[in-house]
């Protein structure tokens, strides 16, 4: 008796009428057969598929999709939330209680006793956030020398008149007492961040977040931020896993909120998979429903302090990733979701990823570009990685580095990084001491500075028209400014090197520059000023917030500003004022302190500064709360805008269509209602619109003109098209006799291929031909399907082929129709 050797069967996407048939934005139908060995290779991981290519590139398909309900109707009373937050038996206990192992660990690796009760009230919440990976190389840079930071000195003589605006409106996002109120244990840091919109402000931290209306009421939550992503099915890690390093940004150009954090249940477990939880709002209203996905993180490496940045081709991250079972730094991550997809709630939106580490294995710290304002960038611009560079850390230059960043989403292995020439900055004092305890404070213990990184967020703005684009970039990043060596808290006082950059093309060339330094040089009894965030109003105004304290102070929130707008004014022209001021400190050993703070531009006047920051009301271990607040600069007044608006219709019946995604040029993006209309603000320029929906042709309308204070009407039909998808493969009849129900090498088979059609309209008159590729040899002739009804049933026929038999046992025939 022969033995029969067995080969799966896996059927293709079916390909039917792709001529005439195009349909916007969502594929014709799934993404087709898996890659195979010379496109990519399928690696192990948990949940979704992550295929490799030979330069590095990696595309990750979503573990799980699901929409969750309106966020405004989730739970928000968790019963006995008090007594599981005092005894840590909420989620978060696992992560927590795996921190003290390892601090414990550590400290008998040292020959130190285990941790006192009293500092186990607030674990710090993902510890690797405070590993420095950028790190002073010994005689590198300024060695032990002397140096005062020359735009340091100059921030000590701004110009006048001095007049910063002080907040119109302050109130407490969200707190550790809200994090009590979900029965989540004591956490540090809160990892603080939020953003705003046209009616609401989000904030978000570990591991709750909160949605206001801009008068500072509460319009929903506070929320555990896993609760988002209920939509998933009830073990997917992102439902059930509430670990922290949150990210909230508002998608200006499409009117959308975007909300993520990771799931680390594998944290120092090795062999296991982290996720990065991904959600998009179906509206634009915050309180809404959420469209969700969770990804397995490739390589198994820890996703570590996630950032996110707007682009109109995607939604880009960038982490620092440390291996499970606590190994050392393996590279700056890079990871992407296809924007367009997410937008339409796509389930099988795909991300792409690179590692940055075989380009330089120190780079770290990095955060991905975020579009502010109306004004799109210039089409075609590529997305940006930014990361600032010191000689101190064993650097040419102390300068910012940009990655070109191009991820591919139809062929990821074409995806492209690139490097550009360091732009060199005026020379500043990278090092800090080697502790995380760092920064003064009055009244408790000194506090995590965390300067080897960019510091939320890397901003871009068009300060002029599609036309003629003026692409401006702000960033800022924690530096010395003692004037000596910073060998501890006393000798070590910080600043803030702030920096916007204009691009043309891929070049960028420094605008202006400064250190944001109060009192500098004094080390011991110094301001400190860290923890920033910077952006833009839509005339060039600059604002940043930070962190202040010293030995004399508590750890304030402060404000400054620039309002001249020069090449090289190298100061914050407008002065310094107080935010909120602190009524108390922290006096938890660890220091951690951030890890992140948010500027951002009111997208209603694009004028409004609102910030979010991280204070104490009281003095406490772990007891923080966070403040939101707004305020503006006289001088400036409202963006130019203009509208497009219109009803999307069915070409065939005039009904309006629902959830019909319409595009404008540069990735602004608006989905209709039931009525079939939408609205879009945008700037004033000419524009392409176009519209689509899956199940339908899409339609353009070209040399839209929008003027300012004006509206234009662009009304759009859709023609309904049938959609065909792959539904079983049966096998029907075998040559090799006795049937086994399986497909040999060199064996004759009939096998009934299903296709299904979901799209919008029927077909008339369907034809399948079967590909004589992916292991099918000598197929028989076309088979006709006939008329497949628009949302009906199955319908199968009957295809005859030859499998190669030169193929190795064990693999996939794939049969593409």
């Amino acid at each position: 008796m022969i033995s029969k050797y067995r080969i799966a069967i896996v059927m293709a996407a079916v390909s039917v009428i792709l001529a005439t048939v195009f349909l916007f934005r969502v594929p014709l139908q799934p993404d087709s057969v898996a890659q195979s060995t010379d496109e990519g290779v399928i690696v192990p991981n948990t949940g979704g598929k992550v295929t490799q290519y030979a330069n590095g590139m990696y595309k990750v398909e979503p573990t799980n999709f699901g929409i969750t309900a309106d966020v405004r109707d989730l739970p928000t009373s968790v019963p006995n939330a008090k007594e599981k937050a005092a005894n840590y038996k909420s989620i978060e206990e696992i992560v927590l209680r795996r921190e003290e192992q390892r601090i414990n660990i550590e400290r008998k690796a040292k020959g130190l006793p285990p941790m006192k009760e009293a500092d186990k009230d607030a674990l710090e919440i993902n510890r690797e956030n405070a590993e420095r990976v950028k790190k002073v190389v010994p005689g590198a840079g300024l060695g032990d020398s002397d140096f005062m930071d020359p735009l340091a000195l100059k921030s000590l003589r701004p110009d006048v008149p001095e007049t910063m605006p002080t907040p119109t409106l302050t109130f407490d996002g969200a707190t550790t007492a809200d994090n009590a109120s979900q029965g989540v244990g004591g956490l540090l840091p809160p990892d603080v961040n939020g953003d705003v919109g046209p009616n609401h402000f989000i904030s978000s931290v570990n591991s709750v977040y909160k949605i206001f209306n801009k008068n500072g009421t509460v319009a929903a939550g506070p929320f555990k931020t896993n609760l988002l992503f209920s939509g998933l099915p009830a073990n997917d890690r992102c439902r059930t896993s509430n670990d922290g390093d949150p990210v909230v940004v508002y998608d200006s150009l499409a009117d959308r909120w975007v909300i993520s954090q990771f799931a680390v249940p594998s944290f120092n477990m090795a062999g296991a998979t982290n996720f990065q939880c991904i959600a998009v709002s179906v509206t634009a209203d915050p309180t809404g429903s959420y469209y969700v996905w969770s990804y397995p993180y490739p390589n198994l490496n820890v996703n570590d302090y996630p950032k996110m940045g707007v682009w109109p081709d995607a939604y880009h991250m960038t982490f620092n990733q440390f291996g499970n079972s606590g190994s050392p730094f393996t590279g700056l991550g890079i990871l992407s979701q296809d924007r367009p997809k997410a937008l339409v709630g796509n389930p099988a939106t795909t991300v792409v990823y690179t590692n940055i580490f075989t380009i330089d294995p120190n780079a770290s710290g990095a955060l991905p570009t975020d579009v502010d304002g109306i004004a799109p960038p210039p089409t075609g611009m590529a997305e940006v990685i930014a990361e600032f560079r010191a000689d101190e850390f064993g650097d040419p230059f102390d300068a910012i580095r940009y990655y070109r960043w191009v991820p591919n989403f139809i062929t990821p292995g074409s995806s492209s990084i690139s490097v550009l020439p360091d732009v060199v900055l005026a020379p500043f004092d990278g090092r800090s001491p080697p502790t995380r305890n760092a920064v003064e404070q009055s009244g408790g213990v000194s506090l995590d500075a965390i300067g080897d990184r960019m510091m939320h967020l890397f901003k871009y703005r068009n300060l002029g028209t599609q036309a003629a684009p003026i692409n401006s970039f702000v960033g800022n990043f924690t530096v010395n400014v003692s004037g000596v060596n910073p060998t501890s808290a006393a000798t070590y006082q910080t600043g803030i090197r702030w920096f916007e950059m204009r691009r043309t093309a891929d070049t960028f060339t420094v605008f202006d520059q400064g250190t944001q330094a109060t009192g500098a040089g004094d080390g011991a009894a110094g301001l400190n000023n860290w923890m920033g965030s910077i952006s833009q109003d839509n005339q060039g105004n600059l604002a940043l917030g930070y962190s202040q304290s010293s030995t004399t102070q508590r750890a304030d929130i402060k404000i400054a500003g620039r309002t001249v707008n020069t090449m090289n004014s190298g100061t914050l022209n407008e002065g310094e004022a107080t935010f909120f001021a602190a009524a108390g400190s922290q006096t938890h050993g660890s220091g951690r302190w951030g890890d992140y703070s948010a500027m951002n531009v009111d997208p209603v006047d694009d004028c409004t500064f609102w910030y979010t920051q991280e204070y104490y009301p009281a003095t406490s271990s772990a007891g923080w709360s966070t403040r939101v607040g707004k305020f503006s600069f006289p001088s400036c007044t409202a963006a130019p805008k203009g509208t497009i608006t219109g009803t999307i219709t069915n070409c065939n019946t005039a009904a309006p269509i629902n959830l019909a995604g319409v595009d404008a040029t540069g990735g602004l993006n608006r989905v209709t209602g039931a009525p079939g209309t939408y609205s879009m603000t945008v700037a004033p320029g000419t524009y392409n619109v176009a519209a689509g929906k899956f199940g339908f042709s899409s339609a353009t309308s070209g040399g839209v003109v929008v003027v300012g204070g004006g509206t234009t009407t662009v009304n759009l039909c859709l023609a309904p098209v049938p959609v065909i998808a792959p539904t079983t493969a049966t096998i029907v009849a075998e040559s090799c006799q006795p049937a086994n129900g399986v497909i040999d090498p060199g064996e004759t088979v009939t096998v009934a291929f299903g296709v299904q059609n979901t799209g919008g309209a029927d077909t008339t008159n369907l034809v399948g031909t079967l590909a004589a590729t992916g292991g099918v040899t000598s197929p028989g002739g076309p088979q006709t399907y006939g008329v497949v009804v628009s949302g009906g049933s199955a319908v199968s026929r009957n295809f005859t082929f030859t499998a190669n038999p030169a193929i190795t046992c064990g693999t996939n025939i794939t049969a593409t129709i």
